[in-house]
């Protein structure tokens, strides 16, 4: 029983009841449907088979064209297909999706995602009330007559299951919220299994807590935190790359427009923003699973992007700028040869080697390269100081790798080698630096070689 205040507080007896009416053939078949799909996954434990069966209940249903999970990315303002069904010609068949949307072009999704409201559109065979013409031109280029939407959210928002053009239930966005429940945790599981490829097994000396992030830039990119780490070859993304580094090196948010221009040779600005919020999209699952769901590394500062202040950022950049400073500063000899040896072992190359020709990152691979040869020759005149030719000759020859026409280097590796008896191996330097060396380096090299009465032919 009930009360009613209408009913002067008297119970009102179950006879005396309004219920609503009830689609008696839909409750059968939500139970129906649900309880085949427990019974068809039982023996699956494939996340993505488990997502892609679940997709496929969902398209039938709703009897409906086609059927997907879309990933939602609000920093970079794009959404695209992850998982999907089309009726006529199966799973992951050619969309009528662009490879990637743009949000901008979606206001009643864009504010769906912002607000974990549902969309239920029908009738789009015209132009409705607060849709906007571009949004419907994009209907129209889909051949979207009408929709159903849920939001997912894993710690952010991250997406929406989709139905379009459904034939039955078209205002029931029930059955399709329990299903892209399924489907966004078939999601989970495969990001954390992509996750689990990339955890090290010895994390940086560096790391701490788990909002360290450590980035190299010497030679190859590399990012490392307590989760794993990401290498330019894990993180295939030369574009990618490119966007970290710029922003790391300029340490504050910068204008997607001044990025785009930077990073790309394109004269269409609009494409190269458009191009470079792709690229921030597709590189973000493997960044984030080795850094928290719940904070990207790079987001959107209103205008631009910055590196996420949540993060404690370091990198080999700042440590060798720091190791070089506490060697400047270091009276004593031996405790400054341990700081130069701790900058010259960080430096394995150019600042990101692959673009440190590029106009945007041309100084700063240069300064580096200049700061490298000073403290790496140093290193070596101290320690030759110190009569520790041995490793003279190491740090000479790892010098060397790196920079062969280091003329330096080669004066020391050369006198080293003497000094520890090595003649035929200074022999072996000195005609490869008659090779490699410019004639005016290669004469300094000479005398330099006669003043420590050094005879080689």
């Amino acid at each position: 029983m009930t009360m009613n205040s209408e009913n002067n507080g008297n119970p009102v007896m179950p006879s005396q009841m309004v219920l609503p009416t009830v689609d008696m053939q839909y409750l059968y078949r939500f139970e129906r449907t649900l309880a085949g799909l427990e019974k068809g996954l039982h023996n699956d434990d494939d996340p993505e088979e488990i997502a892609m069966q679940t997709i496929e209940v969902a398209r039938d249903f709703y009897d409906a064209d086609w059927c997907g999970l879309i990933s939602g990315d609000l920093d970079a303002g794009i959404f695209y297909p992850y998982w999907w069904v089309n009726r006529a010609e199966g799973r992951m068949a050619q969309t009528k999706f662009d490879e990637f949307e743009f949000l901008k072009d979606y206001d009643t999704w864009t504010h769906a995602l912002l607000h974990g409201e549902n969309v239920v559109l029908n009738g789009l065979t015209q132009r409705k009330a607060g849709v906007t013409g571009s949004e419907f031109r994009h209907y129209q280029k889909m051949d979207v007559q009408s929709v159903i939407g849920i939001p997912l959210f894993y710690h952010k928002p991250c997406g929406f299951m989709i139905i379009k053009n459904p034939r039955l239930y078209t205002d029931q966005p029930t059955m399709l919220a329990i299903l892209g429940y399924v489907v966004l945790n078939c999601w989970k599981e495969q990001q954390n299994l992509e996750a689990l490829k990339l955890q090290m097994k010895q994390p940086c000396a560096e790391l701490t807590s788990e909002k360290d992030v450590y980035i190299r830039l010497f030679g190859e990119p590399e990012i490392h935190t307590l989760k794993g780490q990401l290498s330019a070859q894990t993180l295939n993304s030369p574009k990618g790359w490119r966007l970290i580094s710029y922003l790391v090196i300029h340490k504050r948010p910068v204008p997607i427009r001044t990025i785009a221009e930077a990073l790309s040779n394109d004269s269409e600005s609009e494409y190269a923003q458009n191009a470079l919020r792709v690229v921030m999209s597709r590189m973000k699952p493997k960044l984030e699973s080795i850094l928290d769901p719940k904070n990207s590394l790079v987001v959107n500062a209103g205008y631009g992007y910055r590196i996420n202040d949540f993060y404690h950022l370091i990198t080999d950049l700042q440590e060798f700028e720091r190791y070089i400073a506490n060697a400047k500063a270091q009276p004593d000899i031996a405790p400054r040869i341990e700081e130069y040896k701790k900058a010259v072992k960080l430096y394995r190359g150019p600042v990101y080697r692959e673009a440190s020709h590029e106009h945007w990152l041309l100084a700063t691979a240069e300064h580096y390269a200049i700061e490298y040869l000073f403290a790496v020759n140093q290193l070596l005149k101290d320690l030759a100081e110190l009569k520790d030719y041995q490793s003279v000759q190491h740090f000479a020859s790892k010098a060397l790798e790196i920079e062969p026409g280091n003329a330096e280097a080669v004066y020391w590796l050369i006198a080293a080698l003497m000094k520890i008896g090595s003649v035929q191996s200074a022999q072996a330097e000195y005609d490869r630096a008659k090779q490699m060396l410019p004639e005016p380096a290669f004469k300094e090299l000479q005398e330099k070689l006669l003043v420590e009465q050094i005879y080689l032919k």
